[in-house]
């Protein structure tokens, strides 16, 4: 099953992580894969590099945020830890090791350059798992491959007003 999270509203991974929590409940071995964030300190990735939650793994993939929060990254540099993050994504599904892999912000991986999205289109077709991709922008051709899709609408946000994102609730 494929579940798609995507939109410019706040909870997006928020959701993913609660059905990845829930699975884990039940005994599931899962993967959280991290496409952008990076080193951002955030608490699921405080809780599961812990391993405090047996059978829940996380990598962060990404370099962070691209062009904002101080980024000064190139953008060819992004683009490729895109691509390896596709990569990692498409190994830890074939490896049938997991039974849930959350692809965070790997919706957005196709702003970073072309080819990207063709790829991660290949990525969602190349195993046999359960899988939950997060992202911002709307992508047709996921939302075919999906089970559920689900938009998160933004009605008011604090960073509209220029509040930052605050630790334990937004990271």
């Amino acid at each position: 099953m494929i579940i798609y999270y995507y939109g410019n509203g706040k909870g997006k991974t928020t959701a993913a992580l609660g059905t990845m929590l829930r699975a884990a409940g039940h005994g599931w071995h899962c993967l959280l894969i991290q496409a952008i964030k990076g080193d951002w300190p955030t608490g699921e990735a405080k809780l599961l590099r812990g391993g405090r939650i047996p059978g829940v793994s996380i990598i962060s993939a990404g370099l962070g945020f691209v062009g904002i929060m101080g980024d000064k990254r190139k953008r060819t540099k992004h683009r490729a830890a895109g691509r390896k993050a596709l990569d990692t994504a498409r190994e830890a599904i074939n490896s049938r090791r997991w039974q849930l892999i959350v692809l965070d912000e790997f919706a957005d991986l196709p702003e970073l350059g072309e080819g990207l999205y063709d790829e991660l289109v290949a990525v969602l077709q190349s195993g046999k798992t359960h899988i939950i991709i997060t992202g911002h922008r709307f992508r047709r051709r996921i939302a075919q491959r999906a089970d559920t899709v689900t938009r998160m609408e933004k009605k008011k946000h604090p960073f509209d007003c220029g509040i930052m994102a605050e630790k334990g609730i937004d990271y």
